[in-house]
């Protein structure tokens, strides 16, 4: 719609969100391990500081905004050092939106998945067996 009203207004996201920051993807410890930190408000940008141990909370959205390059920086900085499952872990204790990025091999193994039945063993002729993607949601009862 802003679009419409104002040509050349809508620009690519990238991973951030327009309504909420910060937002996005950041490196952790190890070859090419990521996590999905969110902060949707305040509440959970002050949480984020808490947990990191730095930065300041009391920054509204439009600073935070403002701010993005240097708030990435400091996070990235932190989540840098950990392991992507332990800065999940410390942000979800703290309250804050957080998701490790998971390869292939994790998610056929992660056990939340399995005990819902994401990953779904086939027995391929030639091949063997085989881990496939099985639904990405229960709908048991929809018509």
């Amino acid at each position: 719609m802003a679009e419409s009203l104002e040509p050349g207004s809508a620009r690519p996201l990238g991973s951030g969100h327009e309504s909420a920051a910060p937002w996005g993807m950041y490196r952790c410890a190890g070859d090419d391990q990521w996590v999905a930190i969110t902060c949707r408000d305040d509440v959970d940008w002050a949480a984020l500081v808490s947990t990191i141990g730095d930065g300041d909370a009391s920054l509204d959205l439009p600073t935070r905004k403002a701010r993005a390059a240097e708030l990435d920086e400091l996070i990235g900085g932190w989540t840098a050092t950990l392991d992507k499952h332990e800065v999940v872990a410390r942000c979800q204790a703290g309250g804050v939106p957080a998701g490790a990025v998971m390869t292939g091999v994790e998610l056929a193994v992660d056990a939340q998945l399995v005990a819902r039945g994401f990953p779904v063993e086939i027995d391929q002729p030639e091949i063997g067996p085989m881990i496939l993607e099985g639904p990405a949601y229960l709908a048991r009862h929809l018509p």
